[in-house]
């Protein structure tokens, strides 16, 4: 990535700009003395940027003293900084104060999303390739939408590449015929099935560089997604634009994003920014070459015993919750959503789903072409497999709900939703817990989605379901417990001109 002055650019057509809708149009750095009441200061929270307008200030020798409010939570709070230091002022369209409310909070992104099982891939003959996909444009296949009328070396492309397989030239065409046939540039989606649909033509055609001459497209910050590669001012030399790789964004109130970058070098920076503020987004830097001398991976590798036996206690743990969604189908209060899933968790009701996922493993497996001696080994551990991933997940339900409770004004089909979004989270939730884990209640951080609590009526009814006997109708309730609400305790002001640096290999706060 290469950095150049913005003095001999020429710009064509206009910068998009869509936008204006945010109350906050700029975030501009601030020096503290210069801060007045009223104004709103951007601020740094390991959740991402937040607001807070100033209450008070008051002067202390070469320190000054802040009065916040948050402008989300009310939450109050007193900061001192140095007089002379920079901070993060909020501005509207109009250069004045945004007046943000409760109701400009933070967007809550965390899309909560259930991975189906791998699809079953063919093996292949001929050569195959290994396209050089990032994680982002791999999850642009994951996630695509397959149909009837698809053409079957882009379904069986995509289905192989899910499995972490090598791929035909003519699956990886047909693949990136696919992908950009529904790409969308305008969202960072769409750009990430563009960028792997390149990456995928540049593979099945080896003799060719896969360069693209695209152009660099104007944008917004609001507009990028995490894998885009965008031009920002330098923050040290604003008139240089320097090209950034976008590794994670953080939304706050307001249309306020911080945006970790990535330089040329591997260095790791946070930039505070306006939604509105323009950028331009560049073609993606190509993948380095494959190594001519590497050896070619088994595009037919051998089936793996472990690997169908996860896959099983996955459908298990899926076939659980799904019919546990079933018990929020009908909207209800807390009492009546508790009864309905605990109905659907008892051993009649989970009968067939349970026969259902035994099939389909017991035919995975004849297909995989294992030996008789093998086959019969890896059926005879199916019972226990299936045994303790049904007992972790009807656990896990049980733990997820048990600090369950109806919002302030929430309606009973809001609350049906809220708790069918807890329960998808658990499939996911266990599938990553460490095989190392003594956890066999259920991963505790599924428990983090729900708010609040509920009586010991679902708890009673779960645990009837898990061990298989009557539920107890008239169980003594135990002592309730409540979670804090409201966001984390607000952080430190941002220093608006403090160029942090991140490891290239840690985590964004």
């Amino acid at each position: 990535m290469d950095e150049r002055p913005v003095g001999p650019l020429r710009v064509i057509g206009d910068t998009a700009d869509n936008e204006s809708s945010h109350k906050v149009a700029v975030v501009e750095p601030a020096a503290a003395s210069e801060v007045e009441e009223g104004d709103v200061l951007v601020r740094e929270t390991p959740a991402g940027p937040r607001t807070a307008r100033v209450t008070g200030r008051h002067e202390d020798g070469e320190q000054t003293g802040l009065d916040l409010e948050d402008t989300t939570t009310g939450a109050t709070d007193s900061v001192s900084v140095p007089s002379g230091g920079t901070v993060l002022r909020a501005r509207d369209a109009e250069g004045n104060a945004p007046a943000l409310g409760p109701e400009d909070g933070p967007p809550d992104n965390s899309e909560i999303t259930s991975h189906e099982p791998l699809p079953p891939v063919a093996p292949v003959t001929g050569p195959t390739v290994d396209p050089q996909l990032s994680p982002e444009e791999r999850g642009t296949i994951a996630d695509r939408t397959g149909s009837p009328t698809a053409d079957p070396d882009a379904e069986e492309g995509a289905a192989r590449l899910g499995n972490d397989l090598p791929v035909t030239p003519a699956q990886a065409s047909a693949l990136a015929d696919d992908l950009r046939g529904g790409a969308d540039s305008g969202t960072p989606e769409g750009r990430a099935a563009q960028r792997a649909a390149r990456r995928l033509d540049a593979a099945a055609e080896p003799g060719s560089d896969g360069k693209a001459d695209v152009p660099p497209e104007p944008g917004t910050v609001g507009t990028v997604g995490v894998g885009d590669t965008v031009t920002l001012p330098d923050e040290f030399a604003p008139d240089t634009m320097t090209a950034y790789r976008v590794v994670d964004i953080q939304d706050g109130p307001g249309g306020v994003r911080t945006l970790t970058i990535e330089d040329g070098d591997g260095q790791r920076f946070k930039r505070t920014l306006a939604s509105s503020d323009p950028l331009y987004q560049l073609p993606e830097p190509e993948a380095p070459a494959d190594d001519t001398d590497a050896e070619p991976r088994d595009p037919n590798p051998a089936p793996d015993p472990e690997r169908l036996r996860n896959d099983y206690r996955d459908s298990v743990v899926r076939a659980v919750i799904d019919s546990a969604l079933q018990g929020t189908s009908t909207p209800g209060s807390v009492h009546q959503l508790r009864e309905q899933i605990a109905q659907r968790l008892t051993p009649e009701a989970l009968r067939t789903p349970m026969r259902r996922a035994r099939n389909g493993a017991l035919a995975s497996i004849t297909d995989a072409g294992f030996g008789e001696d093998e086959r019969q080994t890896l059926v005879g551990s199916l019972r226990t497999a299936a045994a303790k991933a049904r007992r972790d997940a009807i656990r896990a339900a049980l733990r997820t709900l048990d600090d369950f409770e109806a919002h302030d004004g929430e309606s009973e089909e809001d609350m049906a939703r809220r708790a069918a979004d807890a329960l998808r989270l658990i499939p996911d939730a266990l599938h990553n817990r460490s095989e190392a884990s003594d956890d066999t209640d259920g991963a505790p951080h599924v428990n983090d989605a729900v708010n609040g609590h509920v009586g010991d009526a679902v708890g009673d009814a779960l645990q009837a379901a898990a061990d298989g006997a009557p539920s107890r109708r008239n169980a003594a309730p135990r002592s309730s417990r409540s979670s804090p609400r409201g966001w984390p305790p607000t952080g430190m002001l941002l220093p608006a001109r403090s160029r942090r640096a991140l490891r290239p290999d840690s985590s964004p706060a």
